[in-house]
């Protein structure tokens, strides 16, 4: 071939060729859809054409039955092909490598190609490469060549959306706002319905159907964007070109209006179940959006659009981790609210009422955790920065999440005392205000009720769970009512129509609510664990049995064999098992438990006694009178000395320590005591009719 061929000429050799041919194949790779690729098409029998092209609309040149997509590889066949071209030996070890590379680089073909070429040559391994592909992305997108005639991965990208940007201008903005966000799901609502938020030139086109079709049929034809009615979606390598190319000023403006757009899109009140899909949808957004943040290569809080930019990102942060936590993400939640605090913090200061609400937040996160000396830290640095007139609401949540958290320390006078002065700090909070999920006068008062619960003062926490659900502004007073201390003082009271209607109410709203939440969710777990315990009761085993099985798998799923919470549910369902003769099952799952709480909470903390007395009532069932006797003892010893005298908690370990006592000769003196101190406090303890 020449060096400067003309076309013309060329197409006229290629013509008579194929004519004078048969049996050919003729190749177009990379090809365009223009009009004056007809003259190629074969017309003669034994002639084939095969095309290659990164555009997709070849209407009027080539039929749809005559057109096929050719998607990328699957993970698996992705990993194959990059060790199959890597050639060579490979270690089993490097077959995971090779799929995290894979997924990477989204299993894209050509960058697959250049990942085993730079591998090959550099005679380094999957792994190492994949450490580099971590570290150094940018570079070896944009830098690596396998050959002198191939071209870096990210500057194909580059290319065509600057030839995507001089056919419909306006291109490259939608490209650098999408590059700001997820890539696999971009909804066309999001862009319009919140383009006043994005503003600008862009702005206008997102608002304007007709201009951002434009631009969409643009960014397809060049492959850098897949269209569906009602999605966008990005390969990561192309994001990855857009993001290469941006200057860092132009980086923090666009991530500025991609976190403005994504907060206006984002849903304030996340206590809204019917919300939730939104949130969903959403957090992948908010989510890239602090990635790309932490990517910036800019001093964070220097200069004005900076500021302006941390404060929104802040804003994204905290927005999504406050669902995380409505969803018992915690994890997830930790992460996001835990990166709005420190942003906050560099922009406006400790004592903001955004970085105090934050700090609650992620000490609530620690608190579901069980990690009650991370949380109690958290709220007590958050409470030193706090002022009750300057951010009443933020003073009135870090009050009562300090509140919450002391219960588990069983220092109930202080947790009363943080408690009211919640209370009172909602009164300054202005009405049309907007409460972080689960706040509110309403959920101080059934805090306040725990704490008199706990206290062993039942009528006063009745008074408050009382006023809490007469007041109706619990958004989810329908999945957190107290029902415990209903069932507890229907069983002090013998009243197996009440525990029967709280076990109905319960199964019946495990139905409503597993659809929505997901079976994992710690509304759903408390459900069960609680339409299990009205069942145990009623001497229903088996229904408990099933219930205490499901809210303890459900437990283990979403938080850990060694949670609190998973103690719980093994102290029900222990109890069941021994009163079904699984034995062995039964004790094991109920010493677990009191491992967990010892451990966690020391071994003279109520919930220890709690294990105890859980744990001596199942020996008693499995005729271990001796043990039984000693644990029973010891979990009525720490409650005494915790609560007093007459807590109602007493009641039923009196009546299992009595139980044991009868069967042993001379002491049945003592047995009647223990019964007739139980009856008191049973008494004492029902409420007024």
């Amino acid at each position: 071939m020449p060096p400067d061929p003309d076309m013309s000429v060329m197409l006229r050799e290629v013509q008579q060729r194929i004519a004078r041919t048969e049996d050919t194949l003729l190749i177009l790779d990379n090809a365009e859809p223009e009009s004056w690729l007809r003259d190629l098409w074969p017309r003669g029998h034994g002639v084939r054409l095969l095309v290659t092209s990164r555009q997709p609309d070849w209407t009027g040149l080539l039929r749809a039955d005559q057109r096929t997509e050719i998607l990328p590889p699957g993970l698996a066949d992705a990993a194959h092909l990059l060790l199959m071209v890597c050639e060579g030996e490979r270690p089993p070890q490097e077959q995971e490598a090779a799929r995290a590379v894979a997924a990477d680089l989204g299993c894209l073909p050509l960058a697959l190609a250049h990942a085993a070429a730079y591998i090959r040559q550099s005679g380094i391994s999957v792994q190492q490469f994949h450490a580099l592909l971590t570290t150094s992305r940018q570079r070896l997108l944009n830098e690596y060549q396998p050959n002198l005639s191939s071209t870096p991965v990210a500057p194909t990208w580059s290319l065509s959306l600057r030839r995507s940007n001089e056919r419909t201008p306006g291109t490259a903005d939608v490209m650098a706002l999408c590059a700001m966000l997820a890539p696999d799901e971009i909804r066309r609502r999001l862009l319009h319905e919140h383009a006043s938020a994005v503003g600008g030139t862009l702005g206008a086109v997102l608002a304007d159907p007709v201009a951002f079709d434009a631009a969409v049929r643009s960014l397809v034809k060049y492959s850098l964007v897949k269209a569906a009615p009602d999605a966008l979606r990005l390969h990561r390598l192309v994001q990855d070109a857009v993001l290469s190319d941006l200057t860092a000023a132009d980086a923090v403006r666009w991530l500025t209006r991609a976190a403005a757009m994504v907060l206006a899109a984002f849903p304030e009140d996340v206590e809204d179940l019917e919300q939730w899909p939104a949130c969903d949808r959403l957090t992948a957004h908010a989510q890239a959006i602090v990635v790309r943040y932490g990517q910036l290569p800019c001093d964070r809080c220097t200069e004005a659009p900076v500021r302006a930019l941390t404060a929104e990102v802040a804003a994204v942060a905290l927005r999504c981790g406050e669902y995380q936590l409505e969803r018992g993400n915690f994890g997830t939640a930790d992460n996001l609210l835990c990166h709005a605090m420190d942003l906050f913090r560099d922009v406006t200061g400790e004592s903001d009422s955004r970085h105090l609400i934050a700090s609650a937040r992620s000490a609530l996160v620690s608190y579901r955790l069980a990690d009650l000396a991370e949380a109690r830290r958290r709220a007590e640095t958050a409470l030193a920065a706090c002022s009750d007139t300057t951010a009443p609401m933020a003073y009135a949540l870090v009050l009562h999440t300090l509140a919450r958290i002391l219960i588990e320390y069983s220092e109930l006078d202080d947790a009363h005392r943080f408690a009211q002065a919640a209370y009172r700090a909602l009164d300054r909070v202005p009405t049309d205000s907007v409460l972080p999920a689960g706040e509110g006068s309403a959920a101080i008062e059934r805090t306040l009720g725990i704490i008199q619960w706990r206290r062993g003062d039942y009528l006063s926490a009745v008074r408050w769970i009382r006023r809490a659900d007469a007041r109706g502004d619990d958004r989810r007073a329908h999945q957190n009512r107290f029902e415990p201390l209903e069932l507890a003082l229907a069983e002090l009271s013998g009243d197996r129509e009440q525990i029967r209607a709280i076990g109905e109410q319960a199964e019946a709203s495990i139905a409503v609510l597993e659809p929505v939440l997901g079976s994992d969710h710690r509304d759903l777990v408390g459900r069960r664990n609680l339409a299990g315990e009205a069942a145990a009761l009623l001497g229903d085993h088996d229904t408990a049995r099933s219930m205490f099985r499901a809210a303890l798998d459900g437990l283990v799923r979403s938080h850990g064999s060694e949670h609190p919470s998973t103690a719980w549910a093994e102290r029900s369902l222990g109890g069941v098992l021994c009163r079904q003769g699984a034995y062995e099952e039964g004790l094991f799952l109920l010493r677990h438990a009191l491992a967990i709480y010892e451990r966690q909470y020391g071994t003279t903390h109520p919930y220890a006694a709690e294990g105890l007395a859980a744990l001596g009532s199942a020996e008693a069932v499995c005729g271990l009178r001796e043990q039984a006797e000693r644990h029973l003892r010891e979990a009525g010893r720490i409650v005494e000395l915790a609560y007093g005298p007459v807590h109602p908690k007493l009641a039923y370990i009196f009546e299992d320590l009595a139980t044991v006592l009868l069967a042993q000769d001379g002491a049945s003196a003592e047995a009647a005591a223990l019964s007739d101190r139980a009856a008191a406090i049973r008494l004492r303890a029902r409420p007024a009719s």
